[in-house]
């Protein structure tokens, strides 16, 4: 709750934040740590779940959430869960993941 209200509180800020690091700024040490080494890591993520909003609109309806399981796509709506032939991976308002390592 309080990281929310510390963001919404600067949300005049983000518009003057710059999108990418100033080029004309003095690079960060490009040196390892001494006894260190320098991996290259490129994080790999799969959806694990998400949820979702099923009616007409924010005013009406529910969320539901949809899990993967052991490769299978499961709904939990209420007290009911049933597996999902074709979850709406396109239309979830949050989606979770899991990491799986580096490529």
């Amino acid at each position: 709750e309080r990281a929310g209200d510390w963001l919404l509180s600067r949300v005049d800020m983000l518009d003057s934040m710059p999108d990418e690091p100033d080029a004309s700024a003095p690079a960060a040490e490009e040196a390892p740590a001494a006894g260190l080494e320098r991996v290259q890591y490129k994080p790999q993520y799969e959806l694990v779940a998400m949820i979702s909003h099923i009616g007409g609109s924010t005013a009406s309806g529910h969320y539901v959430c949809h899990i993967k399981k052991e490769g299978r796509w499961c709904i939990f709506n209420d007290r009911k869960v049933a597996v999902s032939e074709d979850p709406p991976l396109e239309m979830a308002y949050i989606y979770l993941y899991r990491s799986v390592g580096p490529a």
